[in-house]
């Protein structure tokens, strides 16, 4: 999407949807109902696909709870919000607006519930419950936008320009509603799966040489994530971006108001208040995950395409839009494009956000603990001692490899040495390496203790030739 907005008119002006269309918004429209019908087919088919055989038939309880009560529920939800902050609109206006937000979006929860972070912290029943409802809801939007629709234009200012009222809304809603768009769809839909499934299997009986040539072949992941990368820049590049802070239809902290509510409360309540009963569901985290991940996006903007071409050509008088269907239709193109965009951008960054706030503070941690451990280390190494009226200290003289091995006997002795330890002096016996040199003077030696003090004070004799009496293992290991 923000490619889209970078090549749009706004900005670099590669993406130029006004040309596309010949000049006429109504045009760019019809565009994009038809781009994102495709991109939703292309979606659901691959929703099926996904899923195992039988699916719909072993888990219909589940579903029969998310598709009824649940949408019934996200749809009055999302009206009552749409109807208190938008002013000037009836409820009925509102609910013709909400039912283009209810179904969730199958494009933006494929891309969540598939991946590495899914296959990790995403139970596979979950995904699977996630891309049906989300495949299922979107045709079952209809009725809830319909009904609206219908008793709007035949009730609404009184019905003017039509005639036939409530009745006539309510059998237009179930003969062209439920009869046509909806069974019929699914009829077709399923006849048309059969006979591709039984064609499927006469040729891989009769020659499967092809399927096996393109089993690894990557065609069916590249179309989807191309039509996913065109579409959401075609929305960056149409979305109307001035409208949503210069109309007269809401005012801007209005709509963050909203998109803020809508996000919350349109799906996030029902799911908790059912997720007992929903078998996939198996703690209160996995519903909270279930109820936050209901995105509003290519489906919504399909939606809001049939709203706006039936409420701009079906309610008219005197051929032009009567006055509550051109605001409705005004309102909802704001409304739901700015939701739209606002569910983009949460869902969207949802997850990398997630990944980050988990493996941050672990990262953080994790060098904060190195750090630790290391200066502990390095308080732990033992501390250079200076002796006294010497210029340099004991740890410099053990580590310098250039340290000569002999010195003058006549050069007076340093007045003290120190040791942390065990002794350090060379005896004087018979497995000494070398004799003691007659005449050589006694140094005292101080023993340090544990604590650092000064534990004893010993008077010995170094052998001759050495230059120190100290081990350098022994103060090291001290």
């Amino acid at each position: 999407m923000l490619a889209g907005i970078a090549f749009s008119p706004h900005a670099a002006n590669l993406i130029r949807p006004l040309d596309y269309a010949l000049g006429s918004e109504i045009n760019v429209e019809i565009i994009t109902m038809y781009f994102t019908r495709l991109v939703l087919g292309v979606q659901l088919v691959l929703a099926g696909v996904q899923l195992p055989g039988r699916y719909l038939q072993t888990e219909w309880k589940s579903l029969a709870l998310l598709l009824g009560p649940g949408m019934v529920m996200m749809w009055l939800c999302s009206s009552l919000l749409i109807w208190a902050l938008v002013p000037n609109i009836s409820i009925l206006q509102a609910f013709a607006i909400a039912a283009c937000v209810t179904p969730t979006d199958p494009v933006l929860s494929n891309s969540i519930v598939k991946g590495k972070f899914a296959d990790k912290n995403v139970p596979r029943p979950l995904q699977r419950i996630i891309v049906a409802e989300s495949g299922a809801n979107d045709g079952l939007g209809y009725p809830f936008l319909f009904i609206a629709l219908y008793v709007l234009k035949f009730t609404g200012m009184g019905g003017e320009g039509t005639t036939g009222g409530a009745g006539k809304a309510i059998g237009m809603w179930f003969y062209e509603t439920w009869g046509y768009t909806i069974l019929l769809s699914i009829l077709y839909g399923a006849v048309v799966g059969w006979i591709s499934m039984k064609s499927l299997h006469w040729a891989e009986e009769k020659n499967d040489w092809f399927r096996l040539e393109t089993l690894d072949d990557s065609l069916q992941p590249t179309v989807d994530m191309l039509l996913n990368l065109a579409i959401f820049m075609w929305f960056g590049a149409v979305c109307p971006w001035d409208l949503f802070a210069h109309n007269d239809i809401i005012p801007i902290y209005r709509l963050v108001a909203l998109g803020v509510l809508i996000l919350l409360l349109r799906r996030l309540p029902v799911v908790l208040a059912m997720h007992r009963y929903i078998r996939q569901v198996e703690h209160f985290s996995q519903a909270a995950f279930l109820g936050f991940f209901g995105p509003i996006g290519v489906g919504a903007i399909f939606y809001l395409s049939i709203c706006r071409e039936f409420l701009l050509e079906e309610v008219l008088v005197d051929g032009e839009p009567r006055e509550d269907a051109q605001r409705t239709a005004d309102a909802a193109y704001i409304v739901v494009w700015f939701l739209v965009i606002c569910s983009i951008v949460v869902h969207g960054l949802s997850v990398p956000v997630g990944k980050a706030g988990y493996y941050v503070p672990r990262t953080i941690s994790s060098a904060l603990s190195t750090t630790s451990t290391l200066d502990r280390e390095q308080r732990d190494l033992p501390i250079p001692l200076q002796s006294p009226g010497s210029g340099h200290n004991i740890t410099t003289v053990f580590r310098n490899p250039r340290t000569s091995r002999s010195r003058d006997t006549n050069a007076p002795p340093p007045q003290t040495i120190f040791r942390l330890g065990r002794s350090v002096i060379h005896p004087n016996s018979a497995t000494s390496d070398s004799p003691q040199t007659p005449g050589e003077p006694d140094r005292p030696v101080h023993i340090l203790g544990e604590d650092g003090h000064l534990s004893e004070t010993l008077h010995s004799t170094c052998p001759s030739g050495q230059s120190s009496c100290l081990q350098v293992g022994e103060v090291m290991t001290a």
